[in-house]
């Protein structure tokens, strides 16, 4: 007879055993099949198949949590869930648009008369300011949310000059913008047209600082001087268009009034993994808690509130209460530009939470403890809430990050608390199989009662039969000093699952397992536990199966 054929059947009873036997997935990691495989079988024989231990640090850190397990240096366990809500550079918030600029210069009467006046081959000169309206508003921008720039130094963007001449003569222009500064120097550039002609120049604005201050902001003077050479010819048309595009613009830094902008990123949120696959019982955290830190580089004011603050979970939703209002957001002053100032609040329950200076309390404790799946949070954020005028600056890189944390220090109660999860399997073909037996020898170290129920199922989950038959605390909690919450020796028990021919047939159609895992910490859930990363699970598994032998 080829015994090897054993192994395949053992081997899918074992993955059926080990799924139940903790609450996470993450004892495959430490089981090594391959040594199943080299395992050869007899008809009628119990064979040691596993042996792990597993500390709490184990099952924490392997159960693809998206919690930060910290350890304290007594050994505490505190798991921290992390969440960045909002991180918003001024870059991304305030956008110049390109700036378009077209104008004429006319040549006057007066002039025309003054350059017929001269002899031919002889110049004649004329200065005019313009001003151009350096605008980073829409017509439809309320007045509170107009952006006034006193000075903006570039990070980046393209200049582009065009002349064309309908004047009859050679013409020569000097452009000059006194507060357009370039390493301290001003701008000034000279172009020439010749007789009709056209020119153009471009020139790329990293490095400048334009002085925008005039007549109240969004505003810069640019002065022209045209000297036409008279050339005898009659002087008519009399005009020069000048088009000018500042585009593709990116600051480095702007001072002035920015507006009142939202400042907002939608709803965001925390996943508590530990409450995934939670269904119902109960559980208590004896002192959860929440940090929010809120870290600024604007150089604006910046009111905030909450506007979501929620969690979420099987039981519905519930309000987080206790957070101030507005939210504590401190904005640098000009002296300490670049840097970021940074404000927090934490919500806790056991101590009254001093809210702009005064005490308020918080129902973060209630809200943990209703098992929620999710932290739901929004901010509503306005910069100069009180609108103009205001004094501003922003960095390219200035940045508002809100931050939140919540930690649960795994010290608290838990009574029936029930985990379900549906995995797919088939086992492989039992036509030989009269018996099979799996023993598990689980000594267990945590203060939890562990439970399962494997219901193994069609594809449509209709129940076929079931792993364990009466008690199915498979791993009794450890013994706990009630008032320590600490354990103080391990417990062990031996659990036999039984497989004869009658339920072996009823497993053909198996095609998916219902997983359903309970838990109570000590003294059913009376006594108030605390888990150590030094705290153990030894799981030792045997397996004995009774072949048919054909005579």
């Amino acid at each position: 007879m080829n015994f090897r054929y054993i192994k395949s059947i053992l081997i899918g009873f074992i993955v059926v055993v080990l799924s139940s036997l903790l609450l996470t997935a993450c004892l495959k990691d430490n089981f090594n099949f391959k040594k199943l495989a080299q395992t050869e079988w007899d008809p009628n024989v119990a064979i040691p198949l596993i042996y792990s231990s597993l500390t709490m640090n184990d099952i924490l850190v392997k159960s693809k949590s998206d919690s930060v397990v910290q350890v304290d240096a007594n050994n505490f366990i505190t798991l921290v869930y992390k969440g960045q809500y909002l991180s918003l550079k001024a870059s991304d918030v305030f956008i110049i648009p390109d700036q378009p600029f077209s104008e004429s210069y006319n040549l006057d009467a007066g002039g025309v008369t003054a350059l017929t006046s001269v002899p031919p081959g002889q110049t004649y000169s004329t200065s005019y300011t313009d001003t151009l309206n350096f605008d980073p508003n829409s017509p439809a921008t309320p007045a509170q949310s107009r952006i006034v720039i006193d000075s903006i130094s570039f990070k980046s963007g393209n200049w582009a000059v065009s002349f064309a001449s309908l004047i009859n003569d050679n013409v020569q222009i000097r452009m000059s913008i006194p507060k357009a500064k370039q390493n301290g120097v001003s701008f000034a550039q000279t172009f020439s047209i010749n007789s009709m002609g056209t020119t153009n120049g471009s020139y790329n604005l990293s490095g400048y600082t334009f002085d925008l201050s005039a007549g109240g902001g969004n505003k810069i003077a640019v002065n022209y001087t045209v000297t036409i050479t008279n050339s005898g010819n009659p002087v008519s048309p009399s005009q020069i268009n000048i088009n000018q595009t500042f585009s593709t613009l990116a600051f480095k830094k702007i001072f002035g009034y920015l507006g009142q902008q939202t400042l907002s990123a939608g709803n965001d949120t925390i996943q508590f993994n530990i409450f995934q696959s939670s269904t119902s019982g109960s559980f208590t955290l004896a002192n959860p808690s929440m940090h929010v830190t809120i870290q600024n580089s604007y150089g604006i004011p910046i009111s905030a509130t909450l506007s979501t603050f929620k969690v979420s979970g099987n039981s519905g939703s519930m309000g987080v209460t206790g957070a101030p209002n507005p939210l504590p957001i401190a904005s640098p002053t000009v002296s300490q530009m670049g840097q970021y100032l940074t404000t927090s609040f934490s919500l806790s329950p056991n101590s009254m939470n001093l809210v702009n200076n005064a005490p308020t309390s918080s129902n973060i404790k209630a809200a943990v403890n209703s098992q929620p799946k999710y932290l739901v949070y929004d901010i509503a954020a306005t910069s100069n809430p009180l609108g103009p005028p205001a004094l501003n600056f922003v960095l390219d890189t200035s940045t508002i990050k809100v931050n939140m944390e919540v930690d649960l220090p795994l010290e608290g109660t838990a009574s029936g608390f029930s985990f379900q999860d549906t995995l797919n399997f088939t086992f492989p073909s039992l036509n030989n199989v009269q018996s099979l037996l799996l023993r598990s020898n689980i000594t267990n170290g945590f203060p939890i009662d562990l439970g399962i129920q494997i219901y193994f199922t069609d594809a449509n989950l209709n129940k076929i039969d079931s792993l364990v038959t009466g008690n199915r605390i498979i791993a009794p909690s450890a013994i706990v000093n009630s008032g320590s919450g600490m354990v103080t020796s391990p417990t062990n028990k031996i659990t036999d699952l039984t497989f004869n021919q009658a339920r072996i047939n009823k497993l053909t159609n198996v095609s998916k397992l219902l997983v359903v895992a309970s838990a109570s910490t000590y003294n059913g859930g009376m006594t108030s536990v605390k888990f150590y990363s030094t705290y153990h699970l030894d799981v030792k598994l045997g397996a004995q199966a009774q072949l048919k032998v054909k005579q």
